[in-house]
């Protein structure tokens, strides 16, 4: 798990990333600082957990990315199974390629059946 993060940090425009369970638990990280990581695990828990929920209100199935502007940056919460991988971006770059780095890579994620933490 710790290489596809590492990949994910030399993509364009990626800050940082991680690897939680759907109720905010940090299974890997490239941050740089950890404080930072558990607060965008429980922020993107939480945003996760409030969007499933209204989810079948909505008609909807499920959430396959959830990306969040603010005014330092984006944040972009890919669910996986039980996991969810957590990309943190700077606001200005054009992420195109990137998302599709990402896809990539959190398909490879899933494909192993279970994430080793």
């Amino acid at each position: 798990m710790k290489d596809i993060l590492k990949r994910l940090e030399g993509a364009v425009g990626v800050q940082g990333s991680l690897v939680m369970t759907r109720d905010g638990v940090l299974a890997s990280s490239c941050v740089h600082d950890e404080t930072t990581a558990d607060r965008v695990a429980a922020l993107a828990s939480t945003v996760l957990r409030s969007l499933e929920r209204q989810l079948p209100h909505l008609g909807a199935a499920r959430v396959k990315r959830i990306t969040m502007l603010g005014r330092r940056g984006r944040l972009i919460f890919v669910p996986i199974d039980d996991f969810v991988l957590v990309i943190i971006a700077d606001k200005d770059t054009d992420l195109e390629f990137t998302l599709m780095e990402i896809a990539g890579l959190a398909s490879r994620l899933g494909k192993r059946g279970k994430i080793n933490v």
